[in-house]
C-alpha cells in the first residue's frame, strides 16, 4: 500500500487544487505514470504514481484544495485491502462554540479562515463572518467571484509579502535612446530582442556586480545566491505566473528574448512545468506594454527584490544645457529593507540604468 502525496514544488507553496484525475479508482497504474493534474502556486503540473499497482482510493476530488504533503490517493497491490485510517478525511478544525454559532446562523465553516491555534476556527471568526454577511445584505450584489485557484494563491502570497517584508521603493528614469537603436540594428540582422529581455540582462549583469539583492531572508540569516535566475511576470486571464530565466547573466540577449517568448506562450497555454517556475532569485515585472508609466510591484516571496518596468514615452529632457526629446522609461525597484538600505539599493538601480543607457554592455 502506498499513498500518493501532493508534492511541494515551490518553497512558498502551501496548497494545490485538484484539476483533473487522469485515472479513476480501480485502474491499473505504472510507476512514473501521470495520474492527476494539480494547480499549484505558479503552474498546473502532473503528479505521477510512486509505485505500480491499482489506484484503489481517491482521497481528493476534482476542485478540492489540498495542503501540500497530504495524501490524495492510495495505490495498492492487486487484492490488497486498505486500512481504514488511510481513508479518513480531515475534519474542519473549529471550537464547539464556533460550531454551534455557525449552525445557528447557517454559516458554512469551510468558507471561514480560522485565526485560532493551528488555523482553528473560533467563535470570533464566526461572529466576523456573520457581521460581514449582514453588511453585504445591505448592498445590491452584481456578482460574487470565489477567491480560488491561482487568484487565491496570488492573494495569499502577496498578503504574506506585504505583512512580513518591510518594502522600500526607489525610482529612476532611463534614457532608452541607445537601447532602442540597438534593438533596431539587431532586427535588421534578423535578431529579435525585446525590451523585457534587455531589462532582464541589465538586471542580471547588475546582480553579478552586486549580488546583495539576489537573496532571501531565512530567520536571522540573509542567504545570497550564486545563481542569478531572473523571473519574468506573465499576465494570464485569472492571474499571473513568473517563469524563470536561469543563469540570465551568462546568456546572450537573443537567447533571453527567445526564452521569454517561449515561456510566455507556454504559460498562456497552461504548459509550464514545475521546473519552469522554480528557483527564481529576482523578478522583473513589465507593465510598459499596458501603457503604465510607473508602478510599485509587490516583492515575490521569498525573494528580496522586484523591478517594475514602465512604458517608454517621448519626453523633453535637458542634455548638456539644451532641450531634447528622448524616449524615457521609469524603473521602480522595490526591495526588502532587512537585506539592504536605500543607498546601496540606489547604487544597484543605477547599475541597471547604466546598462540600459549603454547597451553595448549587454552584448559583451
Amino acid at each position: 500500500m502506498k499513498e500518493v502525496i501532493l508534492p511541494r514544488i515551490d518553497p512558498g507553496m502551501e496548497t494545490g487544487k485538484i484539476v483533473e484525475w487522469l485515472k479513476k479508482e480501480g485502474d491499473e497504474v505504472e510507476e512514473g505514470e501521470p495520474i492527476v493534474k494539480v494547480e499549484g502556486e505558479k503552474t498546473v503540473f502532473t503528479v505521477e504514481a510512486p509505485v505500480s499497482g491499482i489506484l484503489r482510493k481517491i482521497l481528493a476530488k476534482e476542485g478540492d484544495e489540498v495542503p501540500v504533503t497530504r495524501p490524495i490517493a492510495i495505490i495498492t497491490a492487486p487484492g490488497e485491502e486498505i486500512r481504514e485510517e488511510f481513508v479518513e478525511r480531515e475534519r474542519i478544525k473549529a471550537s464547539p462554540a464556533a460550531r454551534r454559532l455557525a449552525k445557528e446562523y447557517g454559516i458554512d465553516l469551510s468558507s471561514i479562515t480560522g485565526t485560532g491555534p493551528g488555523g482553528r476556527i473560533v467563535k470570533e471568526d464566526v461572529l466576523r463572518a456573520i457581521r460581514l454577511r449582514k453588511e453585504k445584505a445591505e448592498l445590491r450584489i452584481k456578482e460574487v467571484i470565489k477567491l480560488e485557484g491561482m487568484r487565491k494563491t496570488i492573494a495569499r502570497r502577496l498578503s504574506e509579502s506585504h505583512r512580513n517584508v518591510p518594502p522600500v521603493a526607489i525610482v529612476m528614469e532611463v534614457d532608452m535612446s541607445k537601447a532602442l537603436e540597438l534593438r533596431r540594428k539587431m532586427r535588421e540582422e534578423n535578431k529579435k530582442v525585446s525590451i523585457t529581455a534587455m531589462v532582464v540582462k541589465a538586471v542580471a549583469k547588475a546582480l553579478e556586480q552586486d549580488p546583495t539583492l539576489n537573496s532571501t531572508v531565512e530567520g536571522d540569516r540573509i542567504i545570497v545566491y550564486e545563481d542569478i535566475n531572473v523571473g519574468v511576470a506573465v499576465s494570464l486571464p485569472d492571474g499571473l505566473v513568473v517563469p524563470v530565466i536561469r543563469n540570465a547573466n551568462k546568456k546572450e540577449l537573443t537567447e533571453i528574448s527567445r526564452e521569454i517568448e517561449a515561456l510566455s506562450n507556454k504559460a498562456r497555454e497552461e504548459g509550464l512545468s514545475p521546473e519552469d517556475v522554480a528557483g527564481g532569485t529576482f523578478t522583473v515585472s513589465n507593465l510598459g506594454i499596458r501603457d503604465v508609466e510607473f508602478f510599485t510591484p509587490i516583492i515575490n516571496p521569498p525573494q528580496a527584490a522586484i523591478l517594475g518596468v514602465g512604458t517608454i514615452s517621448e519626453k523633453p529632457v535637458v542634455i548638456e544645457g539644451r532641450m531634447e526629446v528622448r524616449p524615457m522609461m521609469h524603473l521602480s525597484l522595490v526591495f526588502d529593507h532587512r537585506v539592504t538600505d536605500g543607498v546601496p539599493a540606489s547604487e544597484f538601480l543605477r547599475k541597471v540604468k547604466e546598462n540600459l543607457e549603454n547597451p553595448d554592455l549587454l552584448i559583451t
